[in-house]
């Protein structure tokens, strides 16, 4: 992934297929053509603002639980 098109900065959170957070790259640049990837194994990434993976503190490990 890159964030060629994006204008703002982003947190990029890598979940395995259970969707616990493996990893994360945050506060990725705006424009940036810098590839952004994990060496983690993961399904699913979660894009959100920049800055919300620390504000929600968020960390390695933790699991999402999806409701429907």
């Amino acid at each position: 992934m890159w964030m060629k098109n994006t204008y703002i900065s982003l947190d990029m959170i890598f979940l395995d297929c259970d969707y616990k957070i493996v990893d994360v790259y945050e506060n990725a640049k705006p424009h940036s053509l810098d590839e952004i990837t994990s060496d983690e194994n993961f399904c699913y990434v979660l894009e959100v603002n920049g800055g919300e993976f620390d504000k929600n503190k968020l960390k390695v490990g933790d699991k999402f639980l999806l409701k429907e």
